[in-house]
């Protein structure tokens, strides 16, 4: 209910970012990342700021959540095949380590 739009000449973000000034407000931050989608990796404590300050990057085009890109969590083409079929492709277990 207090936001208000920064119109000043400010340097162009490459990624969207909360800030904030003091350790007593990183759970205001962060609850600000997670109703908006924001990764909580984008939650910075900076004091260049005097509150919670949501800094909308080139990364955010439009609508009024946050869109991450999706994550390619494929298996490179270049990764070997590897189960317990091929004996000797597997580490050696010690026979200390191991029970019954």
């Amino acid at each position: 209910t207090k936001a208000e739009a920064d119109t000043s000449a400010a340097t162009t973000e490459e990624t969207t970012v909360i800030r904030y000034p003091s350790a007593d407000l990183q759970g205001d931050a962060q609850a600000v990342a997670k109703a908006l989608g924001v990764p909580l990796s984008a939650v910075k404590k900076s004091t260049d700021v005097s509150g919670v300050t949501l800094v909308v990057g080139a990364d955010w085009r439009e609508g009024t959540a946050y869109k991450a890109k999706a994550q390619d969590n494929t298996t490179p083409e270049s990764a070997d095949v590897l189960n317990g079929a091929k004996t000797d492709a597997c580490m050696h277990v010690n026979k200390d380590y191991t029970w019954s």
